[in-house]
């Protein structure tokens, strides 16, 4: 993953996290809750995650890295905006199922701390 590929990525789930954008995926619900728990704990994503094993790198959406990271930024002033006016809302992550305010948070932290280990900007918390 390049750089610009993980800040469009990142901005992607910040979508699905206040409703922007869904997904055609939907888990099924007998998975929900050991997902969703899983999810809760401190522990960290495990080094190598990737719940859809897409294995290729999708095509790039934007023409920069900054054109990237300026979307990112619009869609975490959504994403709070959003939360501020609706905090009893539910979105439906495509791995983890309808998510709430804190479930959304938690799984934001989870993910952006998963993608900087993989750039060395932060030491993995499981190493």
């Amino acid at each position: 993953m390049t750089p610009q590929h993980m800040v469009e990525h990142l901005g992607l789930l910040v979508a699905f996290s206040y409703g922007r954008i869904t997904s055609p995926v939907t888990p099924p619900e007998a998975k929900w809750a050991r997902r969703q728990a899983a999810l809760m704990r401190d522990d960290p994503f495990p080094r190598n995650f990737d719940p859809f094993k897409r294995g290729a790198l999708p095509k790039l959406r934007y023409a920069s890295l900054d054109a990237a990271r300026a979307k990112l930024l619009e869609h975490v002033g959504r994403y709070e905006a959003h939360w501020a006016e609706h905090p009893e809302a539910m979105h439906v992550h495509p791995y983890f199922g309808p998510l709430g305010q804190d479930g959304w948070a938690q799984f934001h932290t989870k993910h952006v701390q998963h993608h900087l280990a993989q750039f060395g900007l932060l030491a993995h918390l499981d190493a």
